[in-house]
């Protein structure tokens, strides 16, 4: 089975970014430039006929990936992955417990998609050194993984783009500069891999406490 080592946060705290993020919308396009023709008394008339232009909401999906990833395995065994569970339960007892906050919501877009991620603020130095810590424990025990560089993130909503040219200069949004609740980091969550018909899901299939208040 595959395997991921992630930081979950809180439902509360998902809960609160996603909120803000649903400001997201599309402002009014330019008007259409030929109402102004004909006479004025035709010109008053489409102007008393039209509603003003409004914003047009976007629905947005959560991520099923909303955690904070400190690693990813290949096909590893149950009995492999009970005992990587407790060499780091033995190991993780002094690692930082660090509390930490939602402080951005920033988008990225692919040529289909636009994703929406939630940086963290706060005792992020914290969570790098259980990222560097995780690593070098799993390392101990003979796990060896991608070591790709932290990011104190997570994913948390998309979007499908639309067949709209005018799509992206005229998204607005005003959660940016969010602030979201304090919360702690206090375990590392394995999680299990199911891949389905609906694509990947999680399993939880043990918790790793975090001894130390950083």
């Amino acid at each position: 089975m595959q395997l991921q080592a992630v930081i979950v946060p809180p439902s509360s705290v998902l809960d609160d970014a996603f909120t803000a993020a649903q400001t997201i919308h599309l402002k009014p396009g330019a008007p259409d430039v030929g109402v102004e023709r004909g006479s004025v008394l035709q010109r008053l008339r489409k102007r008393q006929v039209d509603p003003e232009p409004t914003v047009t909401p976007l629905t947005l999906v959560g991520s099923g990936t909303a955690f904070v990833r400190l690693g990813r395995f290949g096909n590893v065994t149950i009995a492999d992955s009970l005992h990587l569970a407790q060499a780091l339960m033995a190991a993780a007892a002094t690692w930082p417990s660090p509390v930490v906050h939602v402080n951005e919501l920033d988008i990225e877009l692919t040529d289909t998609k636009l994703f929406v991620k939630a940086k963290l603020g706060g005792e992020t130095d914290g969570l790098r050194s259980i990222f560097g810590q995780f690593h070098e424990a799993a390392k101990r025990e003979r796990f060896f993984l991608d070591r790709r560089s932290f990011r104190p993130e997570f994913d948390l909503a998309s979007l499908d783009l639309p067949d709209d040219p005018t799509f992206l200069e005229r998204l607005e949004w005003d959660a940016d500069d969010h602030q979201g609740p304090e919360w702690r980091a206090t375990h590392i969550s394995l999680l299990k891999v199911l891949f389905g018909d609906d694509g990947q899901t999680y399993e939880e299939i043990a918790q790793v406490p975090l001894g130390a208040p950083s």
